[in-house]
């Protein structure tokens, strides 16, 4: 019968259906090797998951022909519940939404949405724009230059620095799950641009692939001390121009947490929940940046924005299940991390305050 599965095949079973059947955005990140993985019993589709409370949180959406989503999904709550455990899926698209959302047995939470272009089209953007050619113009006069590095030399020394000091600039801890900053370690089928000036490495871009849409998801953006402004417009110019000419048809910058952009498939939900988002998206900004990444992402012109989800297995959404969530992307108790993140973000507000009365 189908169960997670711990062989040593396992990342390469899962990386051949990725590479076959990967649609959404988030494909290739179910590859990372500390998620539980489960096979369907046809051994058609596969799940990348982590599990916090008896809850498998999962990394996007099963993998597997679009015919068969939402039939696999629906294999692995069974196989979920027969262990006593729940299922949320975290970052799941339009499709797998729309057909588990109709059963009456599935809550859809919208949380986000990600930019879409066909990479020509975001190519064109920066020719068209001004302000975004000013950007690129600005960053070469400065003397930087963008180019795609082969994946084994992900291990250069002047990229781990990079890495680590953007890091430190950030005034709370990396999180995990899907947002872990870590890929120099695992490339693979990632594809590598880097940003260098006087030789000297000061920002990168990382894309991963969803081989089914022909595309790419950039699915990371460094931009460390010494890099001049424009340097997280010129990686992105320069990816989006190589993919472009290799006729891809998708590209996406990833999810915008809290947008409401290219939001549907909402229902009413309950007051604590309403309550909850709606202070994030007021306050959030004081511990993660939401909203400017979304500024960032939006001035890049999409062509369109795509709602992402999180669909649990359940008719109404519970706190434990959210409780879950959080506690995969920060691999602790929520709670320790959410006080951390309150007094990180208290001190900022505390420098802020005296650098102003000074």
């Amino acid at each position: 019968m189908p169960a997670v599965d711990d062989s040593s095949d396992t990342l390469e079973r899962a990386r051949r259906l990725v590479f076959d059947c990967g649609r959404a955005a988030t494909c290739w990140q179910i590859l990372h090797p500390d998620l539980s993985h489960w096979f369907s019993a046809t051994g058609d589709g596969v799940v990348g998951f982590v599990i916090y409370r008896g809850v498998r949180v999962v990394a996007g959406e099963p993998v597997c022909a679009g015919g068969r989503l939402a039939a696999v999904g629906r294999e692995f709550e069974q196989d979920a519940a027969d262990a006593g455990q729940r299922v949320c899926y975290l970052a799941a698209e339009s499709t797998l939404a729309e057909r588990l959302g109709s059963d009456g047995r599935h809550v859809v939470i919208p949380i986000g949405a990600q930019p879409v272009w066909q990479p020509a089209a975001l190519s064109a953007v920066f020719r068209e724009a001004a302000a975004l050619r000013y950007q690129l113009n600005r960053a070469r006069n400065k003397g930087l230059s963008v180019s795609e590095w082969p994946a084994n030399r992900s291990d250069y020394p002047g990229l781990h620095r990079c890495l680590a000091a953007w890091l430190a600039e950030k005034s709370l801890p990396a999180l995990g799950f899907m947002t872990d900053p870590y890929l120099l370690a695992r490339m693979d089928a990632r594809r590598l641009w880097v940003a260098e000036k006087d030789g000297v490495p000061v920002g990168y871009t990382v894309l991963a692939p969803v081989p089914a849409r022909s595309g790419w998801l950039v699915e990371q953006i460094v931009r460390c001390g010494g890099a001049p402004n424009g340097t997280a417009e010129s990686l992105v110019a320069a990816a989006a121009h190589a993919v472009a000419a290799e006729d891809s048809r998708f590209i996406t910058l990833g999810a915008s947490p809290l947008s409401r952009r290219g939001e549907r498939l909402s229902s009413r939900h309950p007051l604590w929940l309403r309550v909850m988002t709606g202070w994030m998206r007021a306050h959030g900004t004081r511990f993660y940046n939401f909203r400017g990444l979304e500024h960032f992402k939006a001035k890049f012109q999409p062509q369109t924005w795509e709602p992402v989800f999180a669909v649990a297995a359940e008719s109404r959404i519970r706190p434990g299940t959210l409780y879950a969530v959080m506690g995969a992307f920060t691999g602790r108790s929520p709670m320790l991390a959410g006080a951390q993140a309150v007094g990180s973000g208290l001190a900022v507000e505390i420098q802020h305050l005296l650098r102003a009365g000074g």
